[in-house]
């Protein structure tokens, strides 16, 4: 995810050297505030908390979701497993140092990220199983598949470790542009493959066995008057809906790929560097500018498009019942719209802001905020 301090201050220097149209996009004012068509409300299920460091704000920390219990890491360096149904805490496991990722999973393993290594923790009884130093920050979650453990690294690398014990059994080394957003986005697996996406804007296809690459495509293509423009991460982690790959890059474009024959299905000119969301019909994604799309996820066409929320730090939309949730960073809003058309439907207050998009979790939603506060919520009266 981007680090909008990152960009904020690469903005106002460019601005200071007569820098192009993206300075002054970067430091636009938010439109103002939609009125509220629905008397939607929340209410609070149950709370925990995670510890958190409220200064630190260049990770992209979220909760996941693995039979029924909730996992969830705090910058300061806790992680915890909650039973999603109750809210009760399972178990709490603390680094020496901070947590720089969401967590991932695998089938007897949470995986973190602290201090550039990676720690696996046995989930039964929050006892270290594992490991490995790689002696760079780690800001994508690392991934599991079969017995191999795929990590990203700030510097481009791509390692696969050894799930039994840590080991390091392959390194893929891409080298980055000299100028690229903070963050990045999760290897996607598919028949025996990492696919990852580059901040040169290029998905790359891994072998997971061998650490070989196996092809690459384009997804963005680089223009602009300045560095800033011409920035095409791909720091959106790509989407898989069956057989088919929706990949985003900055300043770019969104594509639908069919995985089997490498086809380009459709793309559309949208610049996103946050996490989209996708249902049986559409895919939905809130751009650089703050307007939210939904894509017809088979053809790309625009079923809809709301831009009440311009420039207003927006998460990507999480599908929730017939709703959307969008976090607002910065403030301490959800913002909930009508799925089938876009409609703003209300705001909700939370006690900080979200780090994240909401989790769905059955017929309730997920929210941790940067104080580290975990609130599983649920949107009662009418829609």
């Amino acid at each position: 995810m981007i680090r909008a301090l990152l960009l904020l201050s690469l903005a106002l220097l460019l601005g200071a050297c007569g820098g192009g149209k993206s300075s002054v996009q970067l430091t636009r004012q938010p439109v103002a505030m939609p009125e509220m068509a629905s008397a939607v409300k929340a209410k609070v299920v149950w709370q925990n908390q995670v510890a958190a460091d409220r200064q630190r704000r260049d990770v992209y920390l979220y909760p996941v979701l693995q039979k029924g219990i909730i996992y969830a890491v705090g910058s300061a360096g806790e992680a915890k497993a909650i039973t999603a149904a109750t809210g009760k805490q399972l178990f709490s496991f603390r680094t020496k140092q901070q947590i720089t990722s969401a967590p991932g999973l695998a089938p007897r393993q949470l995986l973190l990220a602290s201090g550039g290594a990676v720690i696996a923790v046995d989930p039964g009884n929050a006892s270290v199983l594992w490991r490995h130093q790689l002696g760079n920050e780690i800001l994508a979650a690392p991934v599991q598949s079969q017995n191999t453990v795929l990590v990203r690294t700030i510097d481009g690398n791509l390692v696969g470790l050894s799930a039994a014990d840590g080991t390091e059994l392959w390194r893929f080394k891409r080298s980055l542009p000299a100028l690229t957003l903070r963050g990045q986005s999760r290897p996607v697996v598919y028949r025996g493959a990492a696919l990852t996406g580059y901040a040169d804007g290029k998905l790359v296809a891994v072998d997971i066995s061998t650490g070989k690459q196996l092809w690459d495509i384009a997804a963005g293509s680089k223009r602009g008057r300045d560095e800033i423009e011409r920035l095409t991460d791909i720091d959106a982690t790509p989407l898989l809906f069956g057989s088919v790959l929706y990949v985003a890059a900055y300043h770019s474009k969104v594509m639908a790929l069919a995985l089997g024959s490498r086809r380009l299905l459709w793309n559309r000119k949208i610049s996103t560097f946050e996490d989209f969301s996708v249902d049986q019909d559409s895919l939905y994604i809130s751009d650089e500018s703050g307007k939210i799309w939904a894509l017809d996820r088979l053809t790309g066409t625009v079923r809809w498009v709301q831009e009440g929320l311009r420039w207003r730090r927006l998460s990507g939309p999480a599908v929730y019942s017939k709703y959307l949730l969008v976090a607002e960073r910065g403030s301490n809003f959800i913002h909930v719209l009508n799925k089938s058309d876009g409609r703003y439907l209300t705001r909700l207050v939370l006690p900080g802001p979200a780090t994240s998009k909401p989790l769905a979790v059955d017929d309730n939603f997920l929210v941790q905020t940067q104080g580290g506060k975990l609130l599983m919520m649920r949107i009662v009266g009418p829609g």
